[in-house]
């Protein structure tokens, strides 16, 4: 399996600088500073291992606790090894921001091993083969992803003995807060119907479905097919990692691979998606990142924060399964344009795609943001406090938290 890839390893929500001082008591006081007139609920907090070992020498990662230091109430967090090398390389945890809101917490070190902390996030292969499901035996495979509010999944290698080949993203649907991916796989009922926790609600096929990645190239998309090997790297309880590595595939005569990591913290709707890819020909690359476009729904983009938006009936009847949502958030240094293609795509029949075009630099990564959001999950009624989230989302990356670091008193 391919080495573990050490670049883009930022939080979600990268934060700014630290000052680091010696504290007192194995405590350190942590402050940060929301500079934006929105609120940033589930915000996640990074700090770099290294340097809070220097402040902290007995900090182990089985024995440190983080405390909201206003209300005293100990808060979820994780120690997250990113590169695989076996040794920790970030602290992190979360929590709610009023707009220009200054919050403080503390860092201490405990004597007895910290108890586990229910998990917010999941993220596993599947087997599905022999499989009964509606009587019939399944024969797929997929890797899926899931937090508190949505749920994703890839195709593997297996699926694509099926009459599609796909790299596209699919959506689940949830509405209870608890992981179900585990759940729903061994279950013998249908994805595709409520039974109270959500559901398969969208069509992906061979389309790029939710975020789907591809090379852009003389105004026409290339596509990789199912990804062929993964690895997971954290899974929680506040952020999940993994990797899934795809085989080269034909680019006009030039041969392309990918390798994509992706991670999603709790409580948000978006995950990170990190890409690289390899390349025999040029040295910088265009790609795509698409939304199928789907019946009735309603496209929003904005050019000068570099996100776009889908809000409409899920599977074309809300009566029955509700309205949902589909964005992309790119980094605006590598965006380049939104396209809309009319291309119908197969199997699952969409009338083309939104996409976003953006660079990047072959064998250096690339960052977007790629997510979804279901009416019945109870965070977003109606188009627009979908893409008024998508939009906030776009300010928050480009104004991080200030974090500073100080000793206990």
């Amino acid at each position: 399996m391919t080495k573990t890839m050490k670049c883009c390893v930022a939080a979600l929500v990268s934060v700014g600088y630290a000052q680091y001082c010696l504290a007192a008591e194995g405590q350190l006081l942590v402050t940060t500073k929301n500079n934006l007139e929105i609120a940033r609920p589930s915000e996640t907090i990074e700090l770099s291992w290294q340097d809070i070992k220097k402040a902290l020498p007995a900090l182990h990662p089985a024995r440190v606790r983080v405390k909201d230091k206003r209300s005293g109430t100990e808060l979820r967090s994780q120690v997250v090894d990113t590169d695989g090398d076996g040794c920790p390389d970030q602290l992190i945890f979360q929590s709610d921001f009023k707009p220009n809101e200054t919050r403080a917490f503390v860092l201490k070190v405990l004597h007895d091993w910290k108890t586990k902390q229910d998990s917010l996030v999941h993220a596993a292969y599947y087997d599905l083969r022999d499989v009964a499901r509606h009587g019939k035996v399944v024969d797929e495979d997929d890797f899926a992803w899931e937090n508190d509010r949505i749920a994703f999944r890839l195709y593997g290698p297996t699926t694509s003995k099926l009459p599609f080949d796909s790299s596209g993203v699919d959506v689940w649907t949830k509405r209870v807060p608890y992981l179900i991916l585990d759940k729903w796989h061994d279950s013998v009922k249908t994805f595709h119907r409520d039974y109270g926790e959500g559901g398969d609600f969208y069509a992906v096929g061979e389309s790029r479905g939710c975020g789907g990645t591809g090379i852009w190239k003389d105004g026409k998309i290339y596509v990789s097919g199912n990804f062929s090997a993964y690895k997971v790297i954290a899974n929680g309880p506040i952020r999940l990692i993994f990797e899934v590595y795809y085989k080269p595939w034909d680019v006009d005569g030039t041969k392309v691979s990918e390798v994509k990591r992706i991670s999603l913290d709790a409580g948000q709707n978006l995950s990170r998606h990190d890409v690289t890819f390899q390349s025999n020909g040029d040295k910088e690359i265009t790609y795509a990142i698409g939304l199928g476009k789907f019946k009735g729904a309603t496209f929003t983009s904005d050019e000068k924060n570099a996100w776009m938006g889908l809000w409409g009936p899920a599977y074309a009847d809300p009566k029955i399964n509700g309205e949902l949502g589909t964005g992309v958030v790119v980094d605006k240094s590598r965006f380049i344009e939104f396209v809309s293609t009319t291309r119908p795509w197969t199997y699952a029949k969409m009338p083309g795609h939104y996409l976003a075009v953006a660079k990047a630099k072959v064998g250096a990564c690339a960052t977007h943001y790629t997510g979804a959001a279901w009416v019945r999950g109870g965070h977003f009624l109606n188009a627009k406090d979908w893409f008024t989230y998508l939009g906030h989302f776009s300010k928050r990356l480009r104004s991080p938290l200030k974090i500073s670091i100080f000793t206990c008193d």
